[in-house]
């Protein structure tokens, strides 16, 4: 089964689909398709560049790859177990956001969102081939 993964950021939103070994099977390159918007920390942008930007990719990834039918997202903010931002300094008002929601308004119904910092260690951990059941991340 391949999933399309996200990694929403505050500068860029990049988007490649994997399977179940981890690896970029689209761009057949390996390289993720990325979409970049000026972001400052001081004066945040608003949520709406990076969900058109999100939607930009999932749609791309339809016409070009063809269907896939889960979706991960590792969006920068706390996430909580349901996927939802509790907040976040990345973007204008980042406050009990939920993601998924404009993956799903294009039919995708696995739709996955969690901390990019937590995805970020699980990635890592995999790749390692630990032969470790356990794995333990730490966010100070």
């Amino acid at each position: 089964m391949n999933a399309i993964g996200i990694d929403l950021g505050g500068g860029s939103t990049k988007c490649a689909v994997v399977n179940d070994a981890g690896d970029i099977v689209w761009p057949t390159d390996g390289v993720p398709l990325k979409i970049e918007y000026k972001n400052d920390v001081q004066n945040p942008i608003s949520l709406e560049m990076p969900t058109k930007a999100l939607q930009q990719l999932l749609i791309q990834v339809q016409k070009e790859y063809g269907t896939v039918d889960t979706v991960g997202i590792a969006a920068t903010g706390l996430t909580n177990k349901e996927g939802i931002v509790e907040e976040g300094v990345s973007f204008a008002n980042y406050i009990r956001h939920d993601w998924s929601i404009a993956a799903k308004k294009l039919g995708f119904t696995n739709v996955f969102v969690t901390h990019d910092v937590r995805a970020a260690a699980w990635g890592e951990y995999k790749a390692q081939g630990s032969p470790s059941e356990r794995m333990m991340h730490v966010t100070l």
